[in-house]
Parts: structure tokens; sequence; C-alpha cells
């Protein structure tokens, strides 16, 4: 009878408690001493949080599916849908003496073998040469998380990346081993098939070793983004557990790639739940993963210890350019333009700075500095050796103001009025993600925006409709340098309210494109650009596509963002060429890093038919 009694007790906590069992309700049910054909204990640690989170598996409506779908992961022919047959199967290997090898169960998966360890009576440790001899020669003593910021010319860096980096006592710097997850990606994809492939999966995700000057080369050179690296708190303990766990993580384990959750952030969240007790609940993850969300739940469990930077080559360029005076701005520029010519008047902040352009010179010819200016990169390293001076600093404490860990969620919630044409409305906003002009710019690229899924409502007596909705949209405003001759562009497809007529629900559907150049003044923005819509509509706005100028400028002073533009035009394929004049303002006040005031307003004009419309907005902006 007692036996039937806890056969039904067990069941019962089988059924409620066993798949949501941290770790330490999985060691005070079964102990560190359970006997392998303890079933009980099989199926509490099988069930267990930290058991699901170390293989991957997701609980879909009771049916367990692991994120791997590489078969040498698992052990139990049905170890990806089970993960109690995969235990058993496990703590069965681990029980039987086998001949010590690097194939052993123990070397192959060594981050399970410890955790089993803790609730089952196993085989004693033995030797993994390859394991320990990594160990032993590369020592790594901390590990530190890295983002590298935006870069938006590449579809797959438009939200920036997260990757691992091992500092070690037994390398240098250059030679630090990296660990990223990334999609594998055919070099001929296109930026619209990666967008689709990474929407449905279509790409596999692994993580891959590489030394950490490639890294810097790749981002911090090439592509000119900053890395940030934030020191990641771990006991000795830990950092073993989790190194075991991405051996076997780049060994044996292959993932299928979502661009919008399973990306490198999504999987780097559940290796931490995988392998840290207080990150466990970071398996459950939203719709989608910006790489800056890694920051800030490591941040949020208190695992972030410090932070530092290294700045692109293109940033310590400029910075050093921003730090010369007119009359070496001058002697920079004359030898610019007579790079075969002997420097003259070069002190050695000049001399430096030219050394500086060469080397960003050669990097952006991957490696090759052009002919003509090798005399230069030879003159300015010569007149530097002349001066006892020290290098130029990088002003790092400033840069650290605009660091990521300092940035506002990717979502947002807005609310507050309208007044369009004279007519006072409720206005609701939700944006998907991540960051516009009047958004606080730490984290992410100055002046830029990059939204996704943005919708403003209105109501008025009872009646809501759409002021706008943005699918996409991305302004890159980047300062035009001689030595960087970078454009600058938007892309925007949108569906607005036509403030051009009396009723509210008149939508039209907008294409825009403008290409231009930005300069920066004293931490100003000025940009002129061409800029082309297609407008997709009805009365009085027919369908038509329009052309014209547009100016314009981006303030940042402290909390406050602004900005100003003006454009104006004509109108094609329409009965008879339209004239129209718009012009935008906006005004950001950053009140927390999570709240924001913002104020806009926009009003354009045909100038043929003398109609007009305007739209006028205040609100609070929440992000999460």
């Amino acid at each position: 009878m007692k036996s039937k009694i806890l056969s039904i007790f067990l069941h019962l906590l089988h059924l409620f408690a066993f798949p949501t069992l941290s770790l330490a309700d999985s060691e005070a049910f079964s102990g560190p001493h359970s006997n392998v054909e303890n079933n009980a204990a099989i199926e509490a640690v099988g069930h267990s949080r930290p058991w699901l989170n170390l293989l991957y598996y997701e609980n879909k409506g009771g049916k367990f599916l692991s994120l791997v779908d590489k078969a040498i992961f698992f052990r139990s022919p049905n170890g990806r849908t089970d993960p109690v047959a995969e235990l058993k199967t496990m703590v069965h290997l681990f029980s039987q003496p086998q001949e010590a090898s690097d194939n052993h169960p123990q070397c192959l998966f060594p981050s399970r073998y410890k955790f089993l360890t803790k609730f089952f009576i196993l085989q004693p440790p033995i030797r993994c040469p390859k394991l320990e001899e990594w160990k032993i020669n590369y020592k790594p003593t901390e590990i530190t998380l890295v983002y590298a910021s935006q870069y938006l010319s590449n579809p797959a860096s438009v939200f920036g990346h997260s990757f691992l980096l091992f500092p070690s006592s037994a390398q240098t710097r250059s030679l630090w081993l990296t660990m990223n997850y990334a999609a594998t990606i055919p070099k001929e994809t296109s930026g619209l098939a990666y967008v689709f492939g990474g929407i449905t999966g279509w790409f596999g995700g692994q993580y891959s070793v590489m030394p950490f000057y490639q890294r810097i080369f790749q981002y911090g050179s090439i592509e000119n983004r900053d890395l940030w690296l934030y020191k990641i708190t771990m006991s000795e303990s830990e950092r073993s557990f989790f190194t075991d766990h991405l051996w076997e993580l780049v060994h044996a384990a292959d993932f299928k790639y979502y661009f919008m959750d399973e990306n490198c952030a999504g999987i780097l969240l559940r290796t931490f739940a995988a392998t840290l007790e207080d990150m466990q609940e970071s398996y459950k993850l939203p719709i989608y993963v910006h790489p800056m969300e890694v920051i800030h739940r490591l941040q949020k469990v208190g695992r972030i210890s410090s932070a530092d930077m290294i700045p692109s080559q293109g940033n310590i360029l400029r910075a050093n350019l921003n730090s010369l005076d007119t009359q070496q701005i001058q002697h920079f520029r004359q030898a610019l333009e007579n790079p075969e010519q002997p420097i003259q008047n070069a002190d050695a902040a000049t001399a430096e700075t030219l050394m500086q352009f060469t080397a960003f010179l050669a990097t952006k010819n991957l490696g090759e500095l052009p002919t003509n200016f090798k005399a230069l990169d030879r003159a300015a390293h010569i007149q530097r050796a002349r001066f006892l001076t020290p290098p130029m600093p990088f002003p790092k404490k400033s840069a650290l103001s605009q660091a990521p860990h300092l940035a506002h969620g990717s979502s947002a919630v807005q609310a507050g009025f309208s007044l369009t044409n004279n007519q006072i409305n409720t206005s609701l906003g939700y944006r998907f993600a991540i960051h516009d002009i009047l958004d606080a710019d730490p984290g992410f690229l100055k002046n830029s925006s990059v939204e996704a899924l943005s919708i403003k409502l209105a109501i008025h007596n009872r009646n809501l409709w759409i002021e706008d909705l943005t699918l996409a949209r991305i302004d890159n405003f980047q300062p035009f340098y001689r030595f960087d001759p970078k454009a600058s562009w938007r892309i925007l497809v949108s569906l607005r309210e036509n403030l051009m007529t009396a009723n509210p629900v008149d939508h039209y559907g907008v294409l825009e494109g403008a290409y231009g150049l930005t300069a920066e003044t004293a931490g100003q923005f000025i940009y002129a650009m061409i800029a082309g819509y297609a407008n997709l509509s009805g009365n009085p706005v027919t369908p038509n596509f329009e052309i014209g100028p547009e100016i314009g400028t981006i303030l940042h002073r402290g909390r406050i963002k602004g900005s100003l533009s003006l454009a104006g035009g004509q109108s094609f394929f329409t009965q008879s060429p339209r004239t129209f004049i718009k012009t935008k303002f906006g005004l950001g006040l950053s009140l927390q890093r999570d709240l924001a005031l913002i104020v806009e307003g926009e009003w354009s004009k045909l100038e043929d038919i003398q109609q007009e419309g305007s739209r006028y907005r205040l609100g609070v902006r929440h992000y999460f």
C-alpha cells in the first residue's frame, strides 16, 4: 500500500513539478548520490530546467524539441525530442567503465558529465588529452562579451553583433580566442535572400572559433565598427563549466539560424541559461532579440564587472583630426595633396595623424597601400620618430558615455496627443525595433535610424485610424570625409494618413529613397540629398512620382536631440506636373534611459492647387 501511495505521489510530482524544477530543486529531490537505476531521479532531473537548458530543449504543448538539429549532439535515438531518454542514455554511458580516449563520452560531453555528477554515482573522471591541452596551453583567465556596433552597409550587421572573447595569460591579445555564433551563409547570397533565409530558418547556425586579431581587422578596420568589451563575472568553477559546454557546442552542435530570435544574441542567451544559475530564465526569448539584449540581461543579474572599448581605425583617425588646430589641419591637407613630396612643418600630432591616415588607407585596400602614398607613409613615420612625446590619446571617457550598456530598449510604446489639420486627437504608437533620429544615441550609430514595424494610431470621437505605418526605415547620415568618402542615404516603406483630405481614413503608400552628403560641424549634422517618392494614393494627391532636393540638420545637445528638414520638387506621371514643398521637425528629450519626451511636426503643401496639410504630435515614449 505504501509503495502504491509513493508511486502516485511521484507521478503527481512529475506532472506538476518536474518540468519547472530549478537546479536547487533537483538537487534537493534526487541528491548527489542517486543510483543510476533510480527512475524517480531520472524523471526529476530529465525534466528539470537546468537539464532542458543544457540541451536547448523547448517545451511546446507538452512536447519537447531541442534547437540543436545535429544528430551527434545526442546519444539516444530519440534524444532530440525526449529529454528523459537522452538523460538515461547519458547516465548509462557515464556509468560504464570504458577505455580512456578523446572519444570517451566524458571527453565529448564534459559539461554534461559535470552536471550529472551532482545527482548520480558515475565513473570517476578520466583524462581527455585534447580538452586538457586546450585548457592548459590557452589558460583563459576570464570571459568577455564583445558587442560590435552597427554597420548599415551590410544587412547581416544592421543591428550589431555579439560574440565571446577569452582573454588569456598565455597569449597576447591579438591571439586571444573568440567564439562566435552566426549563420552559415553562402558567399553568393544576396541581401534579400539573407533576410528571407534568416526569417524562415533557411540557414544553419554554428559556434566557431577565431583569433581576436581577425575580428579586430574585420570589424574595426574593414567595416570601421567599434568593439565594446564587457568582462563577465564568473567563479573559476563557473568558467570551467562554461568552457566545457562551449567545447560541446563547437564540436557537436548545429542550429537553425533565425534572424528574429535565434540569432547571435538569442543563442548566446540560451548558452548563458545553460551554464549560469542566475541566468536560467534567459531561455525565454521575446519575438525579437537585439544583440545588446545580452549585455542588458547580464547587467541585470550583476554579471557585468567592467566596460571597455576598442575604437575602430576610422574613429581613431577622426579623433586625431578633431584634436588638430587650424594650422595643423592645413599641413595635413597639404601632405595629402602632394603625398610624394617631403613633409614640411609637420609636428608630432600632424605626423601621427598622417600615420593613422596611411594605415587607414592601407586597410581599406585590404593591406595594400597605394603606390603614391608609400613615400608619405615612410616620411610620416620618420618625422614622428623625431619627437619623444607620447601618442595622441583617444577620448575613451567620452566614448564610454555612448556605450551599449547605456542604450534604451529596442522596442517602444508612445502615448500623447496629435493636432491634425486643427483637429485634436489622442495619439498612440508602438515600434517593434529599434531606434530613430530623436532617440538618445548611446549604443547606436550616431544620428542614424533603423526602424521596423512602427505604427502610430489616432483616436477621435470613438474613431480609430492609422496615422502612420512604417514597415521599414533606415536613415544613414554619415559625415563625408576626404579620407573616408561616405554617402548618406535613406530607405522608407510606409503607409500614411493623407493630410490633404478631410477624411482621416484616406491613406497612401510611400516608397522613398534619398541619397546625398552630410557634413559635421561642432556636433551638428547638416545634410543635402536628392529624394524620390513613389506615392500610391487617391485624389487630390493622385498616384505619382515626386523628386526634389532635401536639406536638413540634426542637433545634439546633452539630453536633447533635434531635427529639421525642408524638401521640395515636382511630381510626375500626372495630368499636369505639381510642385510640392514639405517641412518636418522633431525634438527628443531623454528623461531617463528608457523614457523620453517626443515632439514631432510636419507640414506639406501642393502649390498648384494651394492645398496644404499638417500634423503635430506630442508624446511620451517608453522603451522596453
